[in-house]
């Protein structure tokens, strides 16, 4: 097993570790890898408290619109309090993108992770850059969950499209009154991005004064986003590389072009969609039976190739996978176990 797969996998075990552990553990979060510029001193991070910018997303692929936003967050974070130093957080929330990874037209997370890693190292942020993992999906326990984290927390401050901020208020996402978790959710900092000509700053403030106190307008602040990100997705990037339009081409930053045309992550093939159905069950299976990842790893050094040859093993578990049955990928699993025992 090459060297990138191996780090797919280890990314994978511990996404789905993580969802295991939300119901004794409750929200947390894994921090993967930091990428910190050369002028960064490592030790001034943990001695002195941080803003932190929490983005959070799919990011698949990161795009544009994600590093547009984010470059006028941290102007913003910058032009409200310039002293204190900040931190950027790219996160996967496992609850809010994908509570199952659904593989047939997504990428593994590990890939994201990959891209979201060689995307920091080419900005020139002089910002360390935190890529993660969480296990819940609602904001407020988000906070408690970064509180839990990161150590040198001196505020949070989410970055997010307006329709996500229009849920954080939304009385449906809780068990209490809004006005008794207003306290709560409001320990972070918010910025919402609208779109120029679409939805207004002016227009922002007048939703804000019909669904929150003025105590917290001081919260929320709005990104005004240019007009042209208004049809940027990364559901129609990921359409187009596998129909292999280029024209998306001008929706993503130049390293990641080049790892998708490298990777060719989005390709269709049977082959390709087998592998990571494997990949993401035979993970499953191993934490339900409480053995550990080099058991899965074994496990799939084994089946991988096996998928690789066999185009009627990619067939019947990629049926199973649309299904949702398990027959032949348990059957698999249960045979290299006892191969490898």
């Amino acid at each position: 097993m090459n060297q990138r797969l191996e780090k797919i996998i280890e990314v994978e075990w511990k996404a789905q570790e993580l969802q295991k552990r939300f119901t004794r553990s409750g929200p947390l979060i894994e921090q993967l890898t930091t990428i910190t510029p050369g002028s960064f001193d490592i030790t001034k991070k943990t001695s002195t408290p941080s803003q932190y910018l929490i983005i959070q997303g799919s990011f698949d692929p990161p795009t544009l619109s994600h590093l547009e936003l984010l470059s006028r967050a941290i102007d913003l974070r910058r032009k409200i309090n310039p002293l204190n130093s900040i931190e950027v957080v790219f996160l996967l929330s496992l609850s809010h993108v994908d509570k199952k990874l659904n593989v047939l037209n997504r990428s593994l997370l590990g890939s994201r992770v990959e891209m979201l890693e060689k995307l920091s190292k080419s900005l020139d942020l002089q910002l360390a850059i935190t890529i993660g993992l969480s296990n819940v999906a609602r904001y407020i326990d988000l906070i408690e969950a970064a509180q839990q984290s990161f150590s040198n927390i001196r505020n949070i401050t989410f970055i997010m499209g307006l329709d996500v901020f229009k849920k954080v208020l939304d009385v449906y996402y809780y068990s209490e009154p809004l006005e008794k978790v207003f306290p709560l959710i409001f320990k972070a900092d918010y910025f919402v991005a609208g779109r120029e000509k679409v939805f207004s700053d002016k227009e922002f403030s007048l939703y804000l004064k019909n669904h929150l106190p003025t105590d917290y307008h001081q919260k929320v602040h709005f990104l005004a986003m240019p007009n042209h990100f208004r049809f940027l997705n990364a559901t129609s990037i990921r359409e187009g590389y596998s129909k292999n339009q280029s024209s998306q081409k001008n929706s993503i930053h130049p390293v990641i072009e080049r790892y998708l045309e490298k990777e060719n992550l989005y390709r269709s093939t049977s082959k390709w969609i087998a592998t990571k159905i494997g990949i993401q069950s035979i993970i499953q299976l191993t934490l339900e039976a409480g053995k550990d990842r080099i058991i899965a790893v074994e496990i799939l050094n084994h089946l991988l190739p096996l998928i690789e040859s066999d185009a009627l093993l990619q067939q019947n578990l990629t049926n199973e996978y649309k299904t949702g049955k398990k027959i032949e990928i348990v059957k698999r699993w249960n045979q290299l176990l006892r191969l490898i025992s």
